[in-house]
């Protein structure tokens, strides 16, 4: 397909266009630990069936795209957010996941706009208090999931048909977006744009989880021929 790179068939139109599909869609936001997880870790696939969409949320990959010709979507889940949040399309929105306090001033910041938004932060330390965090998905158009890979992918697996009942329009896993699209941890644009994002938040929050993130960014380029 004209829009196929790292094993992926990539989505090529607009973020507008994603907020007005009639049916549900699962919006993946696909960087290099994507990439290297979807093409080396064979349980990860098992997340994404037909309504997944996968846009491009790396520098990076883009570039390489780019360079190859193909036409793919280049967005963050930041984009995301400010979309929904600029233009309005749907009104109710849950946020799922990241710290309680970054999760209560998403909330708050929607609702001082307007919304009708909720939000709650699962317990994942324990596999029973996260998959049976019942909720009723019947209140929302719209579910953005802050959980990290592969976790929020895990999470909207398991609760997509009853998103689907539920007639939500779109759900996305958006990782650590809520506190940039807040202002906290803000990543310069020079950093974003020369592709140097996992190195920069790095630098600002050493620790394991982050510099394993850069060592799989680097074993993803492997995939991209």
């Amino acid at each position: 397909m004209g829009n196929t790179l790292f094993n992926i068939s990539f989505y090529s139109s607009t973020i507008k266009d994603l907020f007005h599909r009639q049916n549900f869609i699962h919006v993946v936001t696909v960087n290099n630990e994507y990439i290297y997880k979807y093409n080396s870790v064979p349980d990860f696939k098992k997340y994404f069936d037909f309504h997944s969409l996968f846009i491009c949320d790396g520098r990076v990959p883009f570039f390489w795209s780019v360079l190859r010709g193909k036409k793919i979507l280049n967005a963050t889940g930041i984009d995301l957010i400010a979309y929904l949040y600029t233009s309005q399309v749907y009104k109710n929105v849950l946020f799922i996941g990241d710290e309680q306090r970054f999760n209560d001033q998403m909330v708050k910041v929607f609702k001082d706009k307007g919304f009708n938004a909720f939000g709650f932060v699962p317990k994942i330390n324990s596999s029973n208090d996260f998959f049976n965090s019942s909720f009723d998905f019947n209140d929302f158009d719209v579910v953005f999931v802050a959980l990290g890979c592969d976790k929020q992918e895990e999470y909207i697996s398991f609760h997509r048909q009853t998103m689907i009942e539920s007639n939500v329009k779109l759900v996305s896993g958006i990782g650590g977006a809520y506190r940039i699209f807040l202002g906290h941890n803000p990543l310069p644009n020079i950093i974003y744009n020369l592709g140097l994002g996992s190195i920069w938040r790095f630098l600002q929050e050493v620790n394991y989880n982050r510099f394993k993130r850069i060592l799989l960014s680097i074993q993803a380029l492997k995939f991209y021929n």
